[in-house]
């Protein structure tokens, strides 16, 4: 059993689970990526965020065979977008053209309204 790509929250607790049949029964390792390691076991709970987002795999593992790794799951976190004015204060002449720059950061979709 695969795991399932999830969208949650963020702050919201998620759990991934893997199921894999064998004799003796599998070890389990979760990575976040390719390389980091993040929890054993056949479930994985997380608190969504910037940082837990990505794609996550489970590797099942029986002694003297070689892992299985899953494909991935990705968790997908909805968050409000941060945004950055650069500078707050500009000045400029009555009649002059001038640039107001915003630039907005999200892992979900936003939209920028003036």
């Amino acid at each position: 059993l695969h795991p399932t790509s999830q969208m949650a929250k963020e702050g919201e607790k998620v759990s991934m689970k893997c199921q894999a049949e064998s004799s003796p029964s599998p070890s389990y390792t979760w990575t976040r990526g390719t390389s980091l390691q993040v929890g054993t076991g056949d479930t994985l709970t997380v608190a969504a965020s910037s940082q837990t987002a990505g794609l996550y795999y489970c590797q099942a593992a029986v002694e003297g065979f070689a892992p299985v790794i899953t494909q991935p799951a990705e968790l997908k976190v909805i968050m409000r977008p941060a945004i950055d004015i650069g500078s707050k204060i500009q000045f400029g002449k009555i009649g002059e053209k001038v640039h107001l720059k915003c630039n907005v950061f999200s892992l979900s979709k936003s939209a920028t309204i003036y």
